[in-house]
């Protein structure tokens, strides 16, 4: 089959984008990936077991594709990174193969929004294969931060897929999305967020609502139980544990007011509460929506409101990409793919909050001088953390102006 000219345009920016990936994949990374296969060399090659460690999810995939790339990274060369953490021989192709599963995974994400979108319009089609080759949040969070974050990208997108298909709410298809949702909980647990968004789509508290609350909580739940009841030395509840600790989903009781006598007013529980009494009130009208805009619907507010008033590391904010897209290519004015460039410069501003750590320091597969260089030497006036505390700033207004900006579009009877 002969290209057309928009076509042949259109592969040439994919191909473009793969180049940027290939580029990057040897030479960038934070140090948390290389804590991650620290794990996964203790069970591919000292026999440790997958169940010794948390997010059974995460390890699981990894061990599943350090297996298959032992050829190229046998056990011979993956323990050097036990042996030196940022310095380990042959580091560069290591990284290379860690990150080619996240490649593999994001590319599953553009077939599949390409499957969803393919009877758009040539100029939305543009943006789609623009945004999906050259968005620098994902670019940053997984090719240069070097974090799996694809693998949840990818399966939030599948479920986006099925409720696109989907027709009729049978007992099969909430099944799989339930089972789905709970993977991807054992990947992130923060994707806890939107478990009421997943609800929303099969009537809230209704039964279909309530069947998936139960499978997708019940099956995350009894694999943290897992390590309990088949490993030895394990916490009975880690993911309890976990919530408790101060990470991930816990971060949103750190953005508060006080309103005396220690009572506190949870900022991100204030929004999704004003969220979910606005679904209550628009339900009607947000009925008439495709089951897969409507689960984007909430996902970005949910995921919005938790950028907006707490805190989180800059590569959170690529979970909410393919759900974004699809309210980018539902929005005839255009605003949300202006501005979502618009305000691309103040979320790296923010990127600063950690210095060295997310900037200069992720060059260390390179030369480990890079991690002498602060970036704070090249701001002026203010110190490096107010900065970051700038873009911080005017990015939560983005965010906040954007559920603003939603909910004013989807609670209108058109």
């Amino acid at each position: 089959m002969k290209l057309t000219v928009f076509q042949k345009k259109l592969f040439f920016w994919l191909f473009l984008g793969l180049l940027v990936r290939f580029l990057l994949m040897p030479f960038f990374a934070h140090g948390d990936i290389i804590a991650v296969h620290r794990r996964v060399e203790q069970i591919a090659c000292q026999g440790r077991s997958l169940l010794d460690f948390g997010a059974l999810g995460v390890h699981g995939l990894e061990l599943v594709f350090t297996k298959i790339s032992s050829f190229f990274v046998p056990c011979s060369m993956l323990s050097g990174i036990q042996e030196s953490f940022y310095n380990a021989p042959f580091l560069n192709r290591m990284l290379f193969f860690f990150k080619l599963p996240y490649l593999l995974f994001e590319l599953g994400y553009w077939a599949l929004i390409w499957l969803i979108f393919k009877k758009e319009a040539e100029e939305k089609k543009r943006r789609i294969a623009f945004f999906l080759a050259f968005n620098p949040v994902i670019l940053y969070s997984v090719y240069i931060f070097g974090r799996f974050e694809t693998y949840p990208i990818f399966f939030s997108t599948l479920i986006l897929f099925l409720l696109n298909k989907m027709k009729k709410v049978k007992f099969g298809p909430v099944l799989l999305i339930s089972l789905m949702m709970a993977f991807i909980l054992d990947i992130r647990q923060s994707y806890l967020f939107i478990l009421p968004a997943l609800a929303i789509v099969f009537g809230g508290l209704s039964l279909w609502g309530i069947l998936t609350l139960v499978f997708s909580g019940g099956i995350f739940l009894a694999s943290g139980m897992l390590p309990k009841l088949l490993a030895s030395g394990s916490k009975f509840f880690p993911i309890a544990g976990s919530l408790e600790s101060g990470m991930h989903t816990n971060y949103i009781f750190q953005g508060a007011i006080d309103i005396s006598q220690g009572r506190l007013i949870y900022f991100f529980l204030l929004l999704v509460g004003i969220i979910l009494i606005w679904w209550l009130e628009k339900r009607k009208i947000l009925a008439k929506l495709n089951r897969m805009e409507l689960f984007s619907l909430f996902a970005v507010l949910i995921f919005l409101s938790y950028y907006a008033t707490s805190i989180f590391h800059p590569q959170y904010l690529s979970w909410v990409m393919p759900f974004f897209l699809v309210l980018m290519v539902k929005d005839e004015k255009g605003f949300l793919w202006r501005s979502f460039w618009w305000s691309l410069p103040f979320y790296f501003l923010f990127v600063l909050s950690w210095g060295n750590a997310t900037t200069f320091g992720t060059l260390f597969p390179v030369s480990l001088a890079f991690k002498q260089i602060e970036p704070g030497w090249f701001f002026p006036i203010y110190p490096m953390i107010k900065w970051a505390n700038i873009g911080l700033s005017v990015f939560a207004a983005f965010c906040l102006y954007w559920i603003f900006y939603l909910l004013r579009k989807y609670g209108q009877d058109n």
